[in-house]
């Protein structure tokens, strides 16, 4: 359980310039990438960079309310931040011919739904995927009854992440926000019919170790390839495994596209 703090007056709604949305040219393979919730695009910057030197086209998006103020994410709901992944996703789907998600924590969640809605949607790379989170039925349970813009602080946030665009805090609506996502993401596993390729971190702290066990009871065997890695972190992309998370990611692609 994080706790709460008091916050000065939010600057205006003016997004840190890393995280700001960010288009690299490559081949007909489109990559989408999503970051997580009150993060960052910058969180997958380096990932980004990497696999655009593979010869992927990449599009990271800032979701709706993020990169600026809690008070900007506080004024949002899912359904904003699915439908600014949305819109990035219907101008990539006009510069390639493939399209791939690949999202990171709360942004796997966002990609479960696109994938649903969007039939050009041909695999999803989940890193750290939210489907299940550490002390959910607490975190649930308190973002429901506290008062909705009471805000708590995020334990694992530093100066350097919040310079780059992520929040230090949520409020307990916003919690709320993302709790709901879940657990409709979650139920609606099973009508996935996309390959998932899904990386988790061993020692995870954020995201639970059931995530794994719930994506390989509900999704179909054949779709699913799932690893995890020796990290400790919740930020896949932004550890000594990036190399091999590239190379993981690149290989998935290309199998899927032969």
């Amino acid at each position: 359980m994080v706790a709460s703090i008091e916050t000065a007056a939010p600057r205006r709604d003016r997004t840190a310039s890393a995280a700001q949305s960010f288009f690299l040219r490559g081949g007909r393979t489109g990559l989408l990438l999503l970051h997580g919730f009150a993060g960052s695009i910058a969180d997958l910057r380096q990932l980004g960079q990497a696999l655009n030197q593979r010869g992927y086209t990449v599009l990271g998006t800032r979701l709706a309310g993020h990169g600026t103020s809690i008070d900007d994410l506080h004024r949002t709901v899912a359904e904003d931040w699915i439908a600014a992944a949305r819109t990035a996703l219907h101008s990539l789907a006009g510069q390639v011919d493939r399209l791939v998600i690949v999202a990171e924590s709360m942004g796997g969640l966002v990609a479960l739904r696109l994938a649903r809605e969007h039939q050009r949607v041909f695999g999803l790379v989940l890193l750290a995927p939210a489907v299940a989170l550490k002390h959910e039925r607490v975190r649930a349970a308190a973002s429901q009854f506290l008062p909705a813009k009471l805000k708590w602080r995020k334990p694992w946030s530093t100066p350097a992440r919040e310079q780059r665009g992520s929040l230090p805090a949520v409020t307990a609506a916003a919690y709320r926000q993302l709790m709901r996502l879940l657990r409709a993401e979650r139920s609606r596993l099973s009508q996935i019919r996309v390959p998932i390729l899904a990386l988790f971190a061993r020692q995870d702290f954020v995201t639970d170790r059931r995530a794994r066990e719930v994506l390989e009871r509900r999704v179909p065997e054949a779709l699913l390839t799932v690893e995890t890695l020796d990290a400790v972190t919740h930020h896949l992309g932004e550890t000594a495994a990036l190399p091999h998370v590239v190379t993981v990611v690149d290989r998935f692609i290309q199998q899927q596209t032969r």
